[in-house]
Parts: C-alpha cells; structure tokens; sequence
C-alpha cells in the first residue's frame, strides 16, 4: 500500500474516509478528553478511568488521531494534547469544540441524504428531518444553545472584521440575526457613544441579556424579538448583518432588505459581513461553506456580481465591496433620501 500523501490515490482515500476522522474528532471532544489533556500527558487508563471509556477502544481512537497531529503519544499508552488538539478545549481562544459538537450532531446525519438533494435541489437537512433546518432548530433549545455557541465561537477571525469597520458616523446600530448579542456588545465596547439593537427570533435571543450585561452594554443596548422575514426594528441610522444573507436565497434575501429600506431612515447605511464567492476557483472555506448551504438548508454564497444584483434589486444604492483584514468581505450599501 502506498504511503506517498501526494499520490491522487492517497488524497482520495483520504478524502473517502473523511467522516470516519470527523467521528474521532467529535468523540474525544464529546467526552473532554482534549480538556483533560491541558494539564498535561496522561495514561490512557487514567483518560479512560475519568472519561467512562472504554479504555482499549479509547486507546485506538487516540492513535489514529496523533498520527493526524491532534494528540502525541509521548510514550507507550501516554497521550499529550498538540497545538492543534488544543482548538479542541473549553478555554483555547480559538476553540472549535462549540463548532465541531454542532456540526456533528446537527449537520453530519443530514449530509447522508446530499444524493437527494444533487438529485432534486430540495436541501439533505430538509429531507432527513422531514422540515426546514431552521423549523427542527426552533424546537430543540438545547440545539438553539449549541448553535449559538457554535456561531459564537467559529467568530475569531469575524470579530477582526468587525474591528476593521468604521462605525464613527452611527449612531444607532441594528444587529439583523444579532443572536446571542456577541457581535453588537463588542461594536459598542468599541463605540461608547452608540445605541444598539440585538434583533432575532424570541427562541434566539434568550441569553443576549446576560451577554450584554457581561460586556457591560446593556444600558446602552435593547433586545427586540421578532422575525426579519415580517418587520426590522425602525428608525436607526445603521443596519447589520453578520453571515446572515448567505442562509437564505435571492427571493428571502431580498424580503429581508426591503424590510431594512422600508424601516430606516433616509440615507442609513447597511453594511454586511459575508464570504464572497470568486470568479475563479473557490478558496475550500468558501467552497465548503457553499456546500453546507446547499446540503442545510436554502442559502448559498455569491459572488460579487451575485451581492450586487441582490442589493441593487433590493432598491439599495452606493453598492461597495470590500475586503477585510479576513476571508470575509464587507458588503455596504445606502438607504436612499
């Protein structure tokens, strides 16, 4: 058997037995063995005694991960945590734990159903569940948690891009699918002099209020419930979205942005954070990242053209697009006089 990574043999085989890694990777994290290990190496007994595991089982699922770099085996039965294992942890500032216990629980099954969707355009998640991502999403808190602790954590190099947006000229700022209010209690940390409104569906927003308080905003922030699909909080002079318009397709985005013309003042800006698509290959986040929106649910990433045409026909003007210090794009635009 070949043991030459480069050959397309090998690069296929890996790419073949991909979702058995993503398993490993999920039940180590499930079971905190990563959390474990920052204290330092420890025998798999002793990793098995604390984890419940079983521990030859256990033993086998370590050493496949360490020869992909997630942990090392620094002696017979021994495992320490790598650099790369620690993105695994509760308190790494580039966790993916929140990320990778989401997507396996919420996105792995439904991918088994992409034949499906290949075949009739209807999304994998739809068809395994038997509803819309978002409807099996709403009834599950437990998974609305998970989701925005998923969303909160995968937000590193989006907290960058956010950093790099000149807010100088708003004064109140509406955060479209503001979540858990994450986004908007770091904007006003930055801005002392700016209002804010967090605005997402009632299920979605329940734990903004401890979010801003602990950023210490919330005498300047307000939590509005509701859905942007029938209203948008009126009257600011700036509206947000975050990673939001790619869940959705150009008729739903384009429902969303008239709600925001509708509800603004004369000349407000919209600004939004997205992926976009380039005219030539895909760099693979954003090629992935399309591939989770055609297999979860509606949305898909655009490119530039596309965001164009979906804003312009949104009755916005002063389209601009724009990079940032990240792979993601500011797309800006104005509610005309």
């Amino acid at each position: 058997m070949s043991t030459d990574a480069s050959l397309p043999q090998d690069q296929m085989m890996g790419m073949i037995q991909g979702f058995q890694m993503s398993q490993a990777v999920y039940v180590v994290t499930k079971l905190g063995v990563p959390d474990i290990l920052t204290e330092g190496p420890q025998p798999i007994k002793e990793i098995a005694a604390t984890t419940g595991a079983h521990e030859n089982s256990l033993r086998r699922i370590l050493r496949t991960l360490s020869s992909a770099g997630v942990f090392q085996e620094v002696e017979p039965d021994s495992f320490a945590l790598t650099p790369l294992g620690t993105t695994l942890t509760k308190t790494s500032p580039f966790s993916l734990r929140d990320m990778n216990l989401m997507t396996m629980e919420t996105l792995y099954a439904p991918f088994g159903d992409l034949l499906h969707t290949a075949k009739t355009g209807e999304p994998a998640a739809k068809h395994y569940y038997g509803e819309s991502f978002w409807e099996w999403l709403a009834a599950r808190p437990e998974q609305v948690a998970q989701f925005s602790a998923a969303m909160a954590s995968s937000s590193s190099f989006k907290q960058e891009a956010i950093n790099s947006i000149d807010w100088s000229s708003t004064h109140t700022l509406v955060d479209i699918g503001g979540a858990d209010g994450t986004n908007l209690a770091s904007i006003l940390q930055r801005e002392p002099s700016m209002q804010g409104i967090v605005f997402d569906l009632p299920h979605v927003v329940q734990s903004a209020s401890n979010v801003l308080t602990a950023h210490g905003v919330n005498t300047r922030a307000e939590i509005h419930k509701g859905s942007f699909f029938e209203s948008v909080p009126p009257g600011a002079d700036a509206y947000f979205l975050s990673s939001i318009l790619h869940d959705w397709n150009d008729e739903e985005c384009l429902t969303i942005l008239r709600h925001i013309k509708a509800a603004a003042t004369p000349g407000a800006q919209v600004k939004i954070l997205e992926f976009v698509m380039p005219p030539d290959n895909a760099p693979l986040m954003t090629a992935m990242l399309d591939l989770t929106m055609l297999g979860l649910i509606t949305g898909r990433e655009r490119s530039t053209t596309e965001w164009e045409t979906v804003i312009t026909q949104a009755g916005l003007s002063n389209f601009k697009i724009t990079p940032t210090p990240t792979p993601l794009f500011l797309i800006e635009a104005t509610v005309p006089n």
